[in-house]
């Protein structure tokens, strides 16, 4: 059974200094398995991360296409957090960032709407994905992956369960979904308004599986990473309510 439902009454956080980005994301699967949104609140203030990401890369991995250059760091981010549960690293794919780059233009030109990619038509989706939406603030790769990593805090690593409603954690999920070898982003701006979207394949969130395998030499949860005064996001001008 696959769960994809039609995304309502989308909550935003706007994004002070310093703090972790903050974003509305979704998941979608190869017939798209399921859609979800963290409930977050408002203008919540949190102290910006900035851990440091692995540069080693096991043998035994493939290396995937070379990253543009606004997107420089955003596959390391994911394997940061996937490492941190022994999971293995995704590879950056040109044609997931193609397919990424399509559905954020549309976004774009439909005025920087939240939207899935739909079940049919034109624009079917195929894989996996997360979104992420901020106003008023200049992102990095890292602030996009790390806001989808915060719900990590929503995810119980002993059940692998969201703790209540499975979209509380979903994007952390995909993030971390094991059976998930490569990623492909895209980002579009209008005026202070940025969307960040990412693809993955295999797509995660299937229902009944779990997102990994555990392993035995693993604690979880995952460490937080050491916290800096230093942000990597600067203010455009004050963040105002989008709706």
């Amino acid at each position: 059974m696959l769960l994809h439902q039609k995304l309502r009454n989308l909550s935003k956080r706007f994004l002070l200094i310093p703090a972790l980005s903050c974003a509305f994301v979704v998941c979608a699967s190869l017939v798209p398995i399921r859609k979800q949104v963290s409930n977050l609140t408002n203008e919540q203030k949190t102290t910006q991360i900035i851990p440091t990401v692995p540069t080693e890369i096991p043998k035994n991995v493939v290396l995937g296409d070379a990253e543009p250059a606004n997107m420089v760091g955003i596959t390391a981010r994911h394997n940061f957090w996937r490492a941190q549960l022994g999971i293995g690293p995704l590879t950056w794919s040109n044609e997931l960032a193609a397919f990424a780059q399509e559905w954020a233009n549309e976004l774009k030109r439909r005025g920087m709407k939240m939207e899935h990619r739909p079940r049919s038509g034109k624009f079917t989706q195929k894989y996996g994905e997360n979104i992420y939406w901020s106003q008023g603030m200049q992102n990095t790769t890292d602030a996009a992956v790390d806001s989808w990593a915060d719900e990590r805090k929503s995810f119980d690593f002993d059940t692998q369960e969201c703790k209540g409603e499975w979209y509380v954690c979903g994007h952390y999920t995909q993030l971390i979904w094991e059976n998930s070898t490569q990623v492909g982003c895209a980002k579009v701006v209008v005026d202070d308004q940025e969307i960040w979207l990412c693809n993955y394949n295999p797509p995660g969130n299937y229902t009944g599986q779990k997102p990994y395998e555990k392993k035995a030499n693993i604690v979880a949860p995952p460490k937080e990473p050491k916290q800096t005064q230093t942000s990597t996001t600067q203010p455009i001008k004050k963040p105002r309510k989008k709706r």
